[in-house]
């Protein structure tokens, strides 16, 4: 549940949360938690309620809206929009530290990584669950708690407290995992389902429920630490792209290897949600 979310979206909009709120980026967290962690919380909820079909849910508004609505939004997370943020994401890691890696040579190599993995969905969440997430906890949390003790005090300006909360709420919708939390849970479900075939409706989403409520928290450490950094390094954004931001305040942090073992996380992280975005959106069309 954390890799799958984790993408190109959630590397780039905490920090620039923090950049942007740096007076009170207390408030913009705020904001952001509850577009960017509570509401793909409910969608997951929701869909689990559904059996994990989202069809059944859309078809709730009507014969149009069930077709219509997940062709628009998987159109959206997919080929036209999330998948292409993934790829300059990832390759805005790189691009930082060698700035002659061609964005087209990366995209077909990254785009052919992504299909391999696609070609079997239980090797994928073995990845993902197993391999990358560990591994990608774990140097987030080294870069957050490295840039934490050596981060510097700013002063507090509680005047824009509401200023502040409306950038973080409408940066939280910009991630796009609202929408995504509705066809992730239908994944997510059939991988429960399988592990506990003989077991009810119900059963199945109290046993999905748990590892929603874990994957969320995982995603708010993260975000609150990616707040905190965009606040305190600020200064290291100067006009830089979103996307570059990250691998800047890590080539501050930990020197150009340290920062290019983040890149290396950061295309991973694109990796997993384009992979997971792949799947769904083959499977529907």
């Amino acid at each position: 549940i954390f890799s799958m979310f984790f993408g190109s979206g959630n590397l780039v909009f905490p920090i620039m949360v923090g950049v942007s709120n740096s007076d009170n980026w207390l408030a913009g967290f705020c904001g952001f938690f509850l577009t960017g962690i509570i509401l793909p919380f409910l969608g997951l909820f929701v869909i689990k309620l559904y059996q994990g079909s989202y069809n059944k849910f859309f078809a709730q508004g009507g014969t149009i809206a069930k077709y219509a609505i997940p062709l628009f939004t998987l159109s959206l997370l997919g080929a036209f929009g999330v998948i292409p943020r993934c790829i300059t994401v990832a390759h805005g890691g790189l691009e930082f530290l060698y700035n002659d890696i061609p964005l087209l040579a990366f995209s077909i190599i990254f785009c052919v990584m992504c299909y391999i993995i696609c070609l079997n969905d239980k090797l994928m969440f073995s990845i993902l669950g197993k391999v990358l997430t560990p591994i990608l906890l774990f140097f987030l949390l080294g870069l957050i708690v490295i840039g934490f003790y050596q981060g510097e005090e700013i002063a507090v300006n509680n005047e824009v407290f509401a200023n502040n909360f409306v950038d973080g709420f409408f940066r939280g919708y910009a991630t796009m995992d609202l929408f995504a939390s509705f066809f992730f849970a239908s994944l997510i479900f059939k991988q429960i389902e399988a592990l506990f075939p003989d077991k009810d409706n119900r059963s199945i989403i109290k046993a999905a429920l748990g590892p929603s409520i874990f994957g969320a928290i995982l995603l708010s450490i993260i975000y609150l630490g990616f707040v905190y950094l965009g606040s305190h390094y600020k200064n290291l954004a100067h006009d830089l792209p979103g996307e570059l931001v990250l691998p800047s305040i890590a080539n501050h942090l930990l020197g150009h290897n340290g920062a290019l073992f983040i890149a290396i996380i950061i295309i991973f992280s694109c990796l997993t949600t384009a992979v997971a975005l792949n799947s769904i959106y083959a499977k529907y069309l």
